[in-house]
């Protein structure tokens, strides 16, 4: 509530004043929890991005391998190929 001072300046009264406080307060809250939200949600998918790229990296070391294995069976057959003309 509203009232007039000797000052002639509008003072709101003790309760005005702390339901003000406290809308802030609440409003306060209400932002930090949607910011924690947020940040929570950023972590979350930045583990995600993180779990994806070892997938990727595993992958490739599996392709690489089987790749090699593959060239290394090519190379042997070669070999042999070679050892029996040879004879």
């Amino acid at each position: 509530m509203l009232r007039k001072t000797e000052g002639q300046r509008w003072q709101t009264s003790d309760t005005s004043r702390k339901r003000l406080l406290v809308t802030a307060l609440q409003r306060n809250r209400a932002q930090l929890l949607g910011q924690h939200g947020g940040l929570t949600a950023a972590i979350a998918e930045a583990y995600e991005a993180i779990s994806e790229r070892h997938i990727q990296k595993i992958q490739i070391d599996e392709d690489f391998l089987a790749d090699t294995l593959e060239l290394l069976d090519q190379v042997c057959f070669d070999i042999i190929r070679l050892e029996e003309q040879k004879v």
